[in-house]
């Protein structure tokens, strides 16, 4: 008898055989117990205020009550309103699963999970629903739609199977593989791309493919594919990116190719240089990258498009990317590369006009990732150390080593560069890698907090940080420190 509170879904496995999981939003958890700061804490019953003792910095708003299993991801909704998280149990012991391979017998046998996927109220910690599903392998990753309708989750099969949930009424949408890229703004879309170096934009109502946009990129080894998609933010354009060919503007409604993109560097925004902002907030300008060869220096620049038509508007010579926009979306960062400029680390532009506003120098510094503070009046780099600028004055606030984790993974030795996210209040700044997450007073430069082997959680709109706990049965909601 199922338990009455448990929604069931059946579905189909892929049989391909297990590799690399390349979705990945699990928050990688310390090898110790306890809570986030290796203080162990007593852990209260939903709804109830935990015991804010141990940590230093941070006060447990609330614990949610301990898995037996592991949790996997967790996420939060845009309007911060419920927790979703994952946990999977194998039904297969290691002793048949290696048997499995050996008789070559079906991905299923071999790596089929248990898994639930639980939603929970972020302000009480209510348990709001339970979706019940068999996965292969694990569940990685969750993502909420903007309205916090529907929810997807990706599996560890390759390619990973996608499937989207309706949270209303626990309907599964679309189900078949693919790699999750994103929702549209309004939640009505959801774009991903496919093996075949496709990209299909799902309506999320219905979970039916409404458009496909063949790209024509190849596939590369591995059955891997380089295509990425970016969209507007007013719900009109988006662009596909790849390793060999031009990027292309599309109409996000009818799936329509509008212009193609000439120049655009596939190396800045294929597969493995992350996200990059390709669209102003307001969605009517579009910024690419490209480089011209003349050996030995290379000339980066950047090409700002009309996000409607396709038409170009201007180049900027010497700036590459990463492309950050201001929160207002007046202003774009972007690194410079200026040769006779050692000491440039980034700069300001125009959106508009293109015109150059301001250049932040510091001696051999290297710019790596850009991230404005949501109230425009601070930026954070990343590279050979962490830097925050203020804005106006173009003075440098503080300046922090960095903490590099280097990992061997499939594609060779590989550094895992610090990520940077902003309080909503522009008041903290969490720094995190695998290897440690930090989190910094941004106003005094002082770090709080500095929790090894504890990957980045989420904030919500009121300014609460959602982690797993150290020993990954269970998920705090922390109330950074008060003015």
């Amino acid at each position: 008898m199922r338990h009455p509170g448990v929604i069931a879904f059946n579905s189909s496995l892929s049989r391909r055989y297990f590799s690399v999981i390349i979705l990945v939003l699990v928050i990688l958890p310390s090898h110790t117990s306890g809570l986030v700061s290796g203080h162990a804490h007593n852990t209260p019953q939903a709804g109830k205020k935990a015991n804010p003792s141990a940590p230093r910095s941070l006060s447990p708003r609330l614990i949610l009550p301990p898995e037996q299993n592991e949790i996997g991801p967790v996420t939060v909704s845009p309007d911060g309103r419920l927790l979703a998280t994952a946990t999977s149990r194998r039904r297969r012991s290691v002793a048949r699963r290696l048997l499995g391979l050996v008789t070559l017998s079906s991905t299923e046998d071999q790596f089929r999970s248990d898994s639930l996927i639980k939603l929970w109220d972020a302000g009480n910690g209510e348990l709001k629903k339970v979706i019940s599903d068999v996965t292969v392998d694990h569940v990685s990753a969750l993502v909420f739609s903007p309205d916090a309708r529907a929810l997807l989750a990706s599996d560890g099969s390759w390619p990973p199977r996608l499937k989207l949930w309706d949270l209303q009424t626990g309907k599964l949408l679309f189900e078949g593989p693919g790699h999750r890229i994103g929702f549209s703004s309004d939640g009505s879309t959801l774009a991903i791309t496919t093996k075949q170096c496709n990209a299909r934009l799902i309506d999320v109502a219905t979970g039916t493919v409404k458009a496909i946009l063949t790209v024509g990129t190849k596939p590369h080894q591995w059955d891997f594919c380089s295509v990425r998609v970016y969209l507007s933010n007013d719900n009109q354009r988006l662009i596909t990116a790849s390793s060999d060919r031009d990027s292309e503007l599309w109409d996000m409604h009818t799936g329509r190719q509008l212009a193609v993109l000439t120049g655009t560097d596939y190396l800045n925004y294929s597969y493995w240089d992350g996200d990059t902002e390709m669209f102003s907030p307001d969605g009517k300008t579009a910024i690419t990258a490209k480089t011209d060869f003349s050996y030995p220096h290379a000339t980066r620049t950047l090409d700002v498009w009309d996000a409607s038509t396709g038409k170009l508007l201007r180049s900027i010579d010497n700036a590459a990317e990463p492309v950050r926009f201001s929160p207002d979306g007046k202003v774009f960062a972007a690194r410079s590369t200026l040769r006779s400029e050692p000491e440039a680390s980034f700069s300001l532009w125009e959106v508009e006009t293109g015109k150059l506003i301001k250049t932040f120098r510091e001696r051999k510094a290297v710019a790596g990732d850009i991230a404005w503070g949501p109230d425009g009046r601070t930026i954070a780099v990343s590279g050979d150390k962490l830097r925050i600028w203020d804005v106006e004055s173009g003075k440098l606030r503080t300046t922090l080593p960095v903490v590099v984790d280097w990992e061997f993974n499939f594609v060779g030795t590989v550094g895992n560069w610090d990520q940077l996210f902003f309080s909503p209040d522009s008041r903290f700044l969490i720094v995190a890698n695998e290897k440690s997450t930090r989190i910094i007073d941004v106003k005094s430069g002082a770090v709080l907090e500095k929790i090894d082997k504890l990957r980045l959680g989420s904030f919500t709109p009121e300014g609460y940080w959602v982690t797993r706990t150290t020993d990954k049965r269970s998920v705090a909601v922390w109330g950074l420190p008060a003015n």
